[in-house]
């Protein structure tokens, strides 16, 4: 039933990472979509003026319910979380956003985040979707504009 992708290496120039964010692979299952991703030594973590940016273009983001050990809201932990973490919130956001299914509104988005390997960067995302063409343009949306992001307040 699932379908497994994995997606290009994450961009290299002068043998540098050039991204913040990348995905390693997708695998779309029935009810969710399951992503490895890598993150640079740099990013590991969310900054306050990163927070503050995601916070402006995506005011909605802050109020996500969300468990962690600092509150019951994304935005309790938006200013020190992990980029996998706002990667996960991103997308969400972008689909409820796309109102990915307009027949079932009771459909609730939900995710997960967890360290594979922190040392390398590497985490795994699993979302639960509804449609895997939206749900996967809704990644790669949200990690270009993640990406961005990064690379404005590097150039700062």
């Amino acid at each position: 039933m699932g379908m497994r992708a994995n997606s290009q290496q994450c961009s290299v120039r002068n043998g540098q990472r050039r991204d913040a964010l990348c995905v390693r692979s997708i695998e779309v299952k029935r009810d969710r979509m399951v992503c490895l991703v890598q993150v640079c030594d740099r990013w590991h973590y969310t900054t306050s003026k990163l927070a503050a940016l995601a916070c402006k273009e995506y005011p909605h983001m802050p109020f996500h319910t969300c468990v962690n050990s600092h509150g019951s809201t994304f935005g309790d932990v938006i200013k020190h979380t992990s980029i996998p973490h706002l990667l996960e919130h991103l997308v969400i956001d972008l689909l409820v956003q796309r109102n990915v299914d307009r027949s079932n509104r009771s459909f609730v988005f939900a995710g997960t985040t967890e360290w594979i390997d922190e040392g390398h960067g590497t985490a795994q995302v699993q979302i639960k979707i509804q449609d895997d063409i939206k749900a996967l343009q809704a990644l790669k949306d949200a990690v270009a504009i993640i990406n961005n992001w990064c690379r404005q307040l590097s150039n700062d």
